[in-house]
C-alpha cells in the first residue's frame, strides 16, 4: 500500500496512551522480536472498536484498518527512525459495496481480513456472507467501491466464528487465505492459495494448542507471517506469531509455522486480530492491532517491534 492523500470522511479524535510490553518495563523482548512503542488507542466516537485487519504503507506513514462493523480507519502514523511515536489526522468511513453504497446489516459488514497488494489496492475477506472483495485507491481505498474477487468463499460453508480472517497478498499476487475455525473438527484449519483470475487449491494450517489463526501477512522476505490467538479462563488472552517460508506455500500443503514470538499475561495483551509488517532500517517492523469488541473490559492496542535481521 503506498501512501496517498487522505479521502473525505469523518474526522475523529484518536487518543494515545502508552504502554510498555509488560509491568517489568526493562524487558523489551517477546521472543525474537524486540518492542519498539506500543499505546492504547481510544476514541469518543460510536463507530470506534472492533479492528480486525491492518495495513501499514511501506514508507509506515499511513494505517488502514477495517472493522467488523463495515468500517475503514485511516490515519498518519509518525516515526522516530523506525519507533512509532504518533497517530494523527484520523477518519472513520463506511465500506461500500459494488454499487457504490453502505454495507448494511452485519451478515454484510463483517470485514475481517487485509492485505495490501503490490498496486495499492488492499483485499477484505467477510466472515458471515463470505467473500472477498478488492478496494482500488482512487486518492484512497477508503472511498471506493468494491470488486468481487471470484474465490473459494463464494458459497463456502465454514463454522460461526470460524471464517477466513486472514488474507495475504505476495508479491507475485499470490493470495493466501486461511480460516480461524478447523474444517469438520479436523485438526488443521482450511485455507486456500491461489491468484484473482484463478485458479485457486486447497492448504491446511496445522493448529496447535487452542490457538486459532486471526490473520497473517506477507513478509518483505516473500515468507508468511501468521498471527494466532487463545483466550482460557485461567491464563487469559495470548498471542502468537509464527513465520512459514515462502517455498512452502504450495497448493495442498499442510503448513505449519516457526513460532518467533509469543505474547501472553503479563504482557500487555488483549485480542490481537490483525497484523501488519514493513521493512525498516534495522530489520523488519511488525505491526499487531487488537479487537476490543466494543467490550468495556477489553481495549484496542497498537503495538510495534522490530525483527532484526530478517
Amino acid at each position: 500500500m503506498h501512501a496517498a492523500a487522505m479521502p473525505q470522511g469523518e474526522p475523529i479524535i484518536v487518543d494515545l496512551q502508552p504502554v510498555p510490553l509488560e509491568p517489568r518495563a526493562d524487558n523489551r523482548r517477546a521472543g525474537e522480536l524486540e518492542y519498539l512503542a506500543g499505546y492504547v488507542l481510544t476514541s469518543g466516537d460510536g463507530g470506534w472498536g472492533g479492528f480486525s485487519g491492518l495495513v501499514v504503507s511501506r514508507d509506515g506513514g499511513r494505517l488502514v484498518a477495517v472493522s467488523d462493523e463495515g468500517l475503514w480507519l485511516e490515519a498518519r502514523l509518525t516515526h522516530e527512525g523506525d519507533r512509532m511515536v504518533g497517530l494523527d489526522a484520523a477518519l472513520l468511513a463506511p465500506m461500500l459495496d459494488v454499487r457504490g453504497d453502505r454495507l448494511l446489516g452485519k451478515r454484510m459488514t463483517d470485514a475481517e481480513g487485509l492485505a495490501a497488494e503490490a498496486d495499492g489496492a488492499v483485499l477484505v475477506t467477510f466472515e458471515r456472507a463470505g467473500r472477498l472483495w478488492r478496494y482500488r485507491p482512487a486518492g484512497s481505498v477508503t472511498a471506493t467501491a468494491a470488486e468481487p474477487v471470484p474465490s473459494p468463499l463464494d458459497g463456502a460453508v465454514l463454522p460461526e466464528n470460524g471464517g477466513v480472517g486472514a488474507v495475504a497478498a505476495l508479491a507475485d499476487g499470490t493470495i493466501v487465505m486461511l480460516a480461524a475455525g478447523p474444517a469438520h473438527g479436523a485438526p488443521e484449519a482450511l485455507g486456500w492459495i491461489g491468484r484473482a483470475g484463478g485458479p485457486w487449491a486447497p492448504v491446511h494450517w496445522m493448529r496447535t494448542g487452542l490457538f486459532r489463526v486471526t490473520d497473517a501477512t506477507a513478509l518483505p522476505s516473500g515468507d508468511l507471517l501468521v498471527l494466532e490467538r487463545r483466550f482460557t479462563s485461567i491464563g487469559g488472552p495470548a498471542a502468537r506469531l509464527s513465520v512459514v517460508p515462502r517455498a512452502a506455500l504450495r497448493p495442498g500443503t499442510h503448513l505449519a509455522g516457526r513460532e518467533i514470538a509469543l505474547l501472553h499475561l503479563p504482557m500487555t495483551v488483549d485480542n490481537f486480530e490483525a497484523v501488519a509488517a514493513r521493512p525498516g532500517a534495522g530489520g523488519t517492523l511488525v505491526y499487531l492491532m487488537s479487537d476490543d469488541n466494543r467490550s468495556p473490559v477489553q481495549r484496542t492496542l497498537l503495538l510495534e517491534f522490530l525483527w532484526r535481521g530478517h
